[in-house]
């Protein structure tokens, strides 16, 4: 999953539980945000679940952190 976080907004931590209890499949959660109000969200966000979060600076890395990280799990 990859939240590129460009905006400003809230949201209820019950959503993240729904969110979570419904994808077993998660395997990484990227954040791409050069705001630190809005890593702090996620890091509260990460409270919710135990997939590994990661910050990222652009899309573009992000993406290819998901691209490496879906392809190590398809290998074990």
């Amino acid at each position: 999953y990859i939240s590129n976080r460009v905006n400003k907004y809230s949201i209820k931590p019950s959503d993240w539980l729904k969110f979570y209890r419904n994808d077993n499949n998660l395997n990484g959660y990227a954040v791409v945000t050069k705001s630190e109000n809005s890593w702090f969200n996620a890091l509260m966000e990460k409270l919710f679940s135990n997939v590994e979060i990661e910050r990222f600076d652009n899309l573009y890395e992000a993406i290819d952190w998901a691209k490496r990280l879906s392809s190590a799990n398809l290998a074990s």
